[in-house]
């Protein structure tokens, strides 16, 4: 039987309604398990209700701009503390790929994705986030009874106003993870190669300091009299999903009051607020070392050509925006007077091997020292 697919009126032609219907369209989401709003609809895949919102647009440089958000409640009930953004902190930075575990002050914890879209990228930004949606969908299903039970809360179980609850097997997403995303994460990555030297020439314009080859890169950003890090890292194998690229951008420590943790919880809630205008692809969480990190893992089966450098720019947008939370100084006063770690590295042992506190020589005493800087 043929299911009637609920198309979206947009009467002024707005680009973010124009994406919304795509999206919905391209999801192939059926009437009888949606509800529409002005500028939002929700829909039930089975179990759990994910609401994609776009907002009202709003001039940006050349182009009107809207904000893209795709939200699914998992788990409510959750008391909010320290232990519980720790809690969430560990998924977050060790199996997160594009959406993110953001507790909320009302106790529940909600999957989150948001990105901007205008005229020149309104195809593009529609099919991928597309994809992020089907994603959230599909690991709010997988894991909403592990965390619902981690964080001594209840799963947020959601039926339709007026069909009710889905007995059905589900929407065909639900299977996207193991019948698209798992298979190609099983070749080498497909982010490596090409791409990457292409976004790392373009680093080298925009970061204070960058450097890598074809499998990855670092470069760093201005913060606070130091620098954050941005890694890019093709070798990474995903737990769940496989090869990919994993993004991860490190913020110098100690630079927030809060634990990494509680500050990982915060700046998650910021991002998921709709009119803020960066592209909240990842999460935000306690990195490995304990350091303040925003993660993201883009699966083989996203890929596609140059959007490496889009990942990039997003991401150099990001160190910009939480260096401003902290550092109320000029952009032009940042620059100037912040100080890349591979700089420091390499001051601090030229100042010991000036001093004669060290050597490059491994034998001492047969070798003469020598200036290795010019």
């Amino acid at each position: 039987m043929k299911v009637e697919q609920h198309i979206f009126q947009a009467p002024h032609e707005e680009v973010g309604l124009r994406a919304l219907n795509d999206i919905y369209q391209r999801m192939q989401i059926e009437t009888e398990w949606s509800v529409r709003g002005d500028r939002s609809f929700s829909w039930w895949a089975k179990d759990f209700v994910q609401h994609i919102s776009v907002t009202e647009p709003v001039k940006s440089g050349d182009f009107l701009v809207s904000r893209l958000v795709a939200v699914t409640p998992i788990v409510e009930g959750v008391e909010v503390t320290e232990n519980a953004y720790h809690l969430l902190s560990v998924p977050n930075a060790y199996f997160g790929t594009l959406s993110a575990l953001v507790l909320g002050q009302d106790g529940v914890v909600r999957y989150v994705a948001a990105t901007t879209v205008h005229e020149q990228m309104l195809e593009f930004v529609s099919h991928f986030f597309s994809f992020i949606a089907a994603m959230q969908v599909t690991d709010a299903h997988i894991k909403a009874s592990f965390f619902a039970e981690m964080l001594k809360g209840r799963q947020a179980l959601s039926a339709h106003p007026t069909s009710g609850p889905r007995m059905d097997y589900g929407h065909d997403c639900l299977d996207i993870i193991e019948h698209l995303i798992v298979p190609h994460g099983k070749e080498p990555s497909a982010w490596a190669g090409p791409d990457m030297l292409d976004t790392l020439a373009l680093l080298e314009r925009y970061s204070m300091i960058a450097t890598g080859d074809e499998k990855g890169l670092v470069a760093e950003f201005p913060y606070q009299g130091f620098s954050s890090l941005l890694t890019f890292d093709t070798d990474r194998v995903h737990p769940q999903v496989g090869y990919g690229l994993h993004a991860s951008l490190k913020i110098p420590d100690n630079v927030f009051p809060q634990s990494a943790s509680v500050a990982a919880g915060l700046l998650n809630q910021m991002e998921a607020v709709p009119e803020l205008q960066t592209k909240f692809y990842g999460t935000w969480c306690a990195g490995p070392n304990g350091s303040l990190t925003f993660n993201a893992f883009y699966p083989n089966a996203l890929f596609h050509p140059g959007q490496s450098k889009n990942i990039a720019l997003a991401m150099a947008r990001r160190a910009e925006w939480v260096a401003c939370l902290t550092d109320k100084r000029s952009r032009e006063a940042r620059w100037k007077t912040a100080r890349s770690s591979i700089q420091a590295i390499v001051e601090d042992a030229t100042n010991e091997h000036a001093r004669g506190k060290g050597s490059f020589d491994e034998d001492h005493s047969h070798s003469k020292q020598q200036s290795w800087i010019n």
